[in-house]
Parts: structure tokens; sequence; C-alpha cells
């Protein structure tokens, strides 16, 4: 690792926003959530997207936002999340491509909750039903139960996040900031 920028990768309610955040205020650099940006950017929540014009759809906006990003920072150092799914998901040529840009742009940690997909469902479930966010703002994967749902997904999507990743970081036992801490002491960031 070295003092590049930094994008953290991780499924739905790891704390990727916060961790970024902290993280980010410990480095003196800027924060950048790609998802709110495309909000932003399109109008409409990423389950009003994907309800309205589907998941390809949606992963074609989100490969365009990380794009603008990366060449509006081109000479910045920043703190990057690109989304939950941004570099695993179904559509292959989008989620290499922004795995390919997203490597050349600085160093991928993945944040999970602990090593086990069993109990990663249940703690990001657990969040996601705290979080009033998450019915008007998250959009479902199946017509499963939530916590089979959130299993399904991880399942998914585990090998695309441990590809991807530089570093992994399990954030169960720690609060954002100390994670944010953690991160910056185990890549050496100044």
């Amino acid at each position: 690792m070295n003092n590049s920028n930094i994008s953290i990768i991780g499924p739905r309610c790891v704390g990727k926003t916060n961790t970024g955040i902290y993280l980010a205020e410990l480095l003196g650099r800027n924060f950048v959530d790609a998802d709110n940006l495309l909000e932003t950017r399109a109008g409409m929540t990423i389950r009003e997207i994907t309800e309205k014009e589907g998941w390809e759809y949606f992963r074609e906006l989100e490969s365009k936002t990380l794009v603008h990003i990366i060449n509006h920072f081109q000479s910045e150092k920043i703190v990057l999340a690109p989304g939950g799914g941004a570099v695993a998901h179904e559509y292959a040529h989008l989620r290499e491509e922004n795995l390919r840009r997203l490597r050349k742009f600085g160093d991928i940690v993945l944040l999970l909750p602990t090593e086990n997909l069993e109990d990663n469902a249940k703690i990001i479930t657990r969040r996601m039903n705290k979080d009033e966010r998450t019915e008007s703002q998250r959009p479902r994967f199946t017509d499963l139960p939530l916590y089979h749902d959130v299993l399904k997904m991880l399942n998914d999507r585990d090998g695309f996040y441990l590809q991807a990743a530089d570093r992994i970081f399990y954030t169960k036992a720690n609060d954002e900031k100390e994670v944010a801490e953690i991160i910056k002491k185990e890549l050496s960031l100044v």
C-alpha cells in the first residue's frame, strides 16, 4: 500500500461511508460516496432507478459515475466509497472495467463484519432493519425474506470482493472511527 487514493468496498451496511468519512478526515482528504453522487445526478434513489430502469441500467450509471469521479479527482488524493456492488455484480464487462479503473486509481480495502458469511448476513440484516433508509432507498435483490436476500447477495459477491481487495478489514468489534484508525495504521498512511 502507498499514499494513493483509497477505495473502500464491501456489501451494504458494513460502514463504508462512515468509515470513509472518518478515514478521509484523519488523512486530510476529501471523501466521495459514489452512490450519493449517482443519486444526486440521477435525481432518484438507487431503489427508484432499479425499479424504474432495471439493474443493468443502474450498473451502467454506476460505472459512468466512477469514471466521472476518477477523472474529476485525478490530481487529488481522496477516499472513495464506490458502492456496494461496483466490483461485485452480475454484469461482467462493467464489473471488470470498474475493478480495472479502481485498481489504477489506488488501493482497494474491503470491509466485512466478520470472516463468516452467515454471521455477516445476520449483522447486515440487523443493521438494515435499524436503518430508516433501507425501505426507501435500498433495493432488494430477491423476493426472499431480508436475511435470505442478504445471504444470497453475500454468497454471490464474496468471491468478487475477495478478488478485488488489496486488504481486508473486519469491522464487527469496532466502530467506524476505530476502523478508520486501524486502516490508517495498517496501511501506514500519513
